[in-house]
């Protein structure tokens, strides 16, 4: 989304189904507005013009030429024609110094508007930008543009806001989360006034922190939390319609809280840093050696990894790996168990045959965990 997008808070944010965008495709021509085109198009002119200059390679310092030898030299369009094939591509990926003069807005001795580089008319120097043609662009604003006339640029985007489009008027471009946009493809005037691309937005520290908050409280479900755990878990859906007030009757997005969240590598992202953050050790095996020298320390009724072990198996490739996981009351219960018996039909870790064992219960007629 642009930053110069004033609909970027807790509400208002937009989503679309199959249904919405069938509802939306029809009726959605645009009538025509001869305004808004010549605005258009005059405002890219020019805002293309400032991006790319004058395209003439520099070869030595041009001075200026005087403005009476302008109307002479603008009645011979073929030889400007002629010399406008000496440009060289501005879309080329060789780079090299080109003039830096300034664009001009001038009329001929007719009263025609054309755009030239100051150094046109110089000495040796015909091939400067010369743009003519310019019929199907608003000349006045042009000229305003080119020669900072403010009351009357803001007449024409005052015109153009209130009907809903300019660069005073708010952004609504949206583009896909996967899309790798630097800048936003319109122009906007900024607190000073300078016509300026919007960035991309960036998700305030307000709302970093909620998002933070929200993963801290899965606790221990945050050591394998990922984007697709996070929208299928019911606490933490609960917890971020609590902090969107949310009413509506679709399930909240991440997208509702910030439209940046929308894009999937800056989500996985902070999740990797909370995650970083909670477990400085990581969740893997070195992880977990740390975790059980420090539960060596308590009272063995509060310790709950009771053995780790690593050991080669003859014959077989890699390392096995042991882990029990238990407490003192549930060895108790194995210990006294008379029909005990092992689950496997469940896989909770990844690349790890987990199983359980259960001590039957004759009295309550159930099983009881006795050992992971």
């Amino acid at each position: 989304m642009c930053s110069f997008n004033d609909k970027a808070t807790l509400e208002g944010h937009s989503y679309t189904t199959l249904a919405l965008l069938e509802h939306t495709s029809e009726g959605t021509t645009v009538p025509p507005n001869p305004f808004r085109e010549s605005f258009l198009k005059t405002l890219g002119l020019f805002c293309s013009i400032k991006e790319q200059g004058c395209s003439y390679p520099v070869v030595q310092k041009a001075s200026p030429g005087p403005d009476a030898s302008d109307e002479a030299s603008d009645d011979t369009g073929s030889d400007a024609s002629a010399q406008e094939d000496h440009l060289p591509d501005i879309q080329s990926k060789a780079k090299g110094k080109t003039c830096s003069g300034k664009i001009l807005f001038k009329r001929d001795k007719h009263g025609k508007p054309y755009i030239r580089c100051e150094h046109r008319y110089s000495d040796d120097h015909q091939s400067h930008l010369l743009m003519r043609s310019l019929h199907e662009y608003e000349p006045e604003y042009l000229d305003a543009l080119f020669n900072d006339n403010k009351s009357i640029i803001e007449k024409f985007e005052k015109r153009a806001k209130e009907e809903g489009y300019g660069p005073l008027a708010p952004c609504y471009y949206i583009t896909s989360s996967q899309a790798q946009k630097v800048q936003c493809s319109d122009w906007h005037r900024d607190e000073n006034g300078i016509l300026k691309r919007g960035e991309p937005t960036k998700t305030p520290p307000i709302y970093i922190d909620i998002f933070s908050s929200l993963l801290r409280q899965l606790q221990w479900k945050l050591a394998d939390a990922t984007l697709r755990r996070l929208t299928m878990d019911s606490g933490f859906t609960n917890a971020l319609k609590h902090v969107l007030g949310w009413e509506n009757s679709r399930e909240p997005l991440l997208a509702d809280l910030h439209p940046s969240f929308a894009n999937l590598d800056h989500v996985n992202y902070m999740i990797e840093c909370v995650q970083q953050y909670m477990y400085p050790e990581g969740t893997g095996w070195n992880a977990l050696l740390n975790l059980y020298e420090k539960e060596k320390v308590l009272p063995n009724q509060e310790r709950y990894i009771q053995w780790i072990e690593e050991f080669t198996v003859p014959g077989e490739d890699g390392k096995c790996r042991i882990i029990i996981l238990m407490f003192s009351e549930q060895s108790t219960l194995l210990l006294s168990s008379k029909w005990p018996t092992m689950d496997t039909a469940f896989k909770r870790v990844h690349e790890w045959q987990e199983f359980e064992m259960e001590e039957w219960n004759v009295k309550s007629k159930s099983c009881k965990i006795t050992s992971t």
